[in-house]
């Protein structure tokens, strides 16, 4: 017997339901479904990307796509006879589509055969944990001593360093290039042959490349004719560049042949038309004696392709320019990482790591996708495969250039070693990429430490620097619940209220799981002042948006929990989580939460123990388990039983494959205690 199906698996048949209906419908628009579900624009939207993580234009072209293959493999028809057929403006569009959905172009789909998508990773699935669900938040709930905004605000963090609040989609356009006869500059006519073989030699290569489309030999031959250039060997640079111009050709490669004894050397440059500047130079050099090694030339014209494709991905891309992202040569490997970063921008992490996964199969020493895959693991709360990935770039990080290594030991340091090693490494990374907006990411370290009058100035860093970038990047931006926080923690009443208005402001959508954070913190606020008529207002609209983004029941206890624990109203704070804990009992993550609530607050400390032998029971992972049996060693010491705490604190330090930080400050902290004068 089938399980019925869900509400949310009800509403996607629905709209795939509406979408097949409309196939053939190439002016078919978001606004049209959102009609046929009786909804606005609006909610359609934010609803199905909280279920899928997907877009309505997203979502209504992927039905089709799955339609398109369908048609292609039983029934004898072209791609764009489907194409046209189902709704897409040109068959080069729905090529393009069905290669980045599938893996491969509709040519290859045959009816008799599977096909084996070019990346080989598996076809994506909807994601299993969106930003607003629960594994993630219940591994947050994990991170001692931070309340939870702030753990999640930590996350974030790092997606938002300085990257824009988009990623534009690749384009179809392509490479529009020139190949010039090279200069046989060996004062010896014997390599005059090779001065039209390289030109063609790249040409025929270079245009291979779905990429770049080039200009026939032929017709670069005929313009030089035209401009009464005989000698093709002897064309200056600046010549070059008007000849590359009338052929619309966005760039131009002219080059040399050298020779020094038995050594000849292949130069070539790529020069922008335009500007006629050189954007790259190659230079290889090997032995000769009136023949150049094929091999040579391979080499030659790779390293061309791969820089001008690099090159056009970086153009298409404006937020790779001067950041860590491009630490490969691969083109194909930086595309993956690409799709890869859309995936990882929309907290969609399974379909992320499977495009950084793909990116390491075209590059394996490509560090910035391994870097990636760590943290799509993390931020699912799958430690114990994360941490591999992270131990794996701390041992390669001598290879790396010295951000990177920052990066890498700042990210070590944030599981293994104290909030001022931390600290340390993120202000040596601001020092170095001054361009780079790190302040959130010490502030969050400084609450950690529960240093919160030194978070202050950083997080108001953090947002000085946003306001001066434009009002996009202060949408969305998590340094406002951030400094809120710190702010209410330090009495800064009144700062902290201008802050959520400012916030009001600048932040359109007041129903997004994001702001939901911000009118929990005002509602905090006013409880801590005493306006119960704005508090109540406040717990009402809370209640709403967080329904409306689907989040469970518990999840809401649990929101409304940290709302009363902020406004230290300790007995309704704890009421609400111990809601949370019945709503889900079974759950260990739960039960870890409550009890470090306990411990945090010197509360019913009593009851940590079986609290914490129960979640040790139902641990789901080694990282777990040692984390459970830190929480249970913590409560021992807190209630003063410090012989107990320090064996099981002991024993956990010795057995754990992870040295936790956490663990080791504990056990640190049991030791001292235990050596102190009585």
């Amino acid at each position: 017997m089938k399980e019925p199906l869900s509400s949310n698996q009800i509403f996607i048949r629905k709209l795939t339901d509406i979408a097949l209906e409309n196939l053939g419908n190439e002016n078919f628009s978001v606004k049209q479904l959102a009609r046929e579900v009786n909804m606005s624009h609006y909610k359609l939207s934010r609803k199905l990307y909280i279920i899928t993580g997907k877009k309505v234009n997203q979502f209504i072209r992927e039905v089709r796509l799955k339609k398109a293959l369908e048609l292609l493999q039983s029934e004898d028809t072209t791609a764009s006879e489907v194409a046209y057929n189902l709704g897409f403006s040109s068959p080069s569009y729905f090529n393009k589509c069905f290669h980045e959905y599938f893996g491969y172009p509709p040519g290859k789909v045959n009816s008799t055969e599977s096909v084996t998508p070019d990346y080989q990773v598996e076809r994506f699935k909807f994601p299993e944990s969106r930003l607003s669900g629960t594994s993630l938040k219940k591994y947050l709930l994990n991170s001692p001593g931070i309340l939870i905004t702030l753990g999640l605000l930590l996350m974030i963090g790092f997606l938002v360093l300085k990257e824009i609040n988009t990623v534009p989609d690749l384009t179809d356009n392509k490479i529009t290039i020139a190949v010039l006869p090279f200069q046989n500059r060996t004062n010896d006519t014997i390599w005059d042959v090779w001065e039209e073989g390289i030109q063609e030699s790249l040409i025929s290569w270079l245009s291979n490349s779905e990429e770049l489309k080039v200009t026939r030999r032929e017709t670069i031959y005929a313009l030089l004719k035209a401009q009464n250039n005989s000698d093709l060997g002897s064309v200056s640079p600046a010549l070059a560049g008007k000849f590359s111009n009338k052929l619309d050709a966005r760039m131009f490669i002219s080059g040399s042949i050298k020779k020094a004894g038995t050594m000849i050397q292949l130069n070539a440059e790529l020069n922008s038309t335009k500007t006629q500047e050189v954007l790259k130079s190659f230079e290889i050099t090997t032995r000769g004696n009136g023949e150049i090694d094929f091999e040579i030339i391979d080499s030659l014209r790779k390293k061309v392709t791969d820089f001008l494709l690099i090159s056009e991905l970086i153009t298409q891309n404006p937020w790779l320019k001067n950041s860590s992202h491009v630490s490969t040569n691969s083109p194909e490997a930086l595309k993956y990482y690409i799709y890869g970063y859309r995936a990882y921008y929309k907290a969609d992490w399974t379909s992320a790591r499977n495009w950084f996964l793909n990116s390491l199969s075209s590059d394996s020493s490509y560090f910035d996708a391994m870097f990636r895959i760590y943290y799509t693991y993390k931020n699912q709360g799958m430690m114990e495969e994360a941490l591999p990935w992270l131990l794996k770039l701390y041992k390669k990080r001598d290879q790396m250039s010295e951000l990177n290594q920052l990066y890498i030991n700042w990210s070590y340091a944030e599981i293994f070693e104290s909030p001022e090693i931390r600290i340390k490494y993120l202000r040596q990374i601001q020092e170095i990429d001054d361009q780079g907006n790190y302040y959130y990411l010490i502030g969050a370290m400084y609450v950690r430490a529960k240093q919160f009058e030194k978070a202050i100035p950083e997080f108001e860093k953090c947002l000085e620097i946003s306001r001066k970038s434009g009002k996009s990047f202060l949408k969305d931006n998590w340094v406002y619940p951030a400094l809120g926080e710190v702010y209410h923690l330090t009495g800064h009443y009144k700062k902290e209220k201008r802050l959520y208005e400012e916030a009001w402001e600048v932040n359109e959508d007041h129903s997004s799981i994001y702001f939901s954070w911000i009118i929990r913190n005002r509602a905090s606020l006013s409880l801590t002042e005493g306006d119960t008529a704005a508090a109540n207002q406040y717990i009402t609209e809370f209640i709403s948006v967080r329904k409306e983004n689907s989040c469970s029941e518990a999840d809401i206890l649990e929101g409304l929990g940290d709302m009363y624990w902020l406004a230290e109203k300790w007995d309704k704070g704890e009421e609400y989580y111990r809601k949370a804990h019945f709503l889900e009992p079974e759950d260990p993550a739960r039960m870890n939460a409550l009890a470090y609530r306990l411990i945090d607050r010197n509360r019913n400390l009593s009851e940590v123990t079986e609290l914490m032998n129960k979640a040790l029971e139902r641990a789901s992972s080694k990282y777990d388990y040692y984390n459970y049996s830190d929480t249970k060693g913590y409560g021992l010491y807190k209630q003063g039983k410090y012989q107990e705490a320090l064996d099981i604190l002991q024993k956990t330090w010795d057995a754990t494959p992870f040295k936790l930080y956490s663990v080791k400050s504990h056990l640190e902290e049991v030791k001292k205690a235990i050596s102190r004068p009585l």
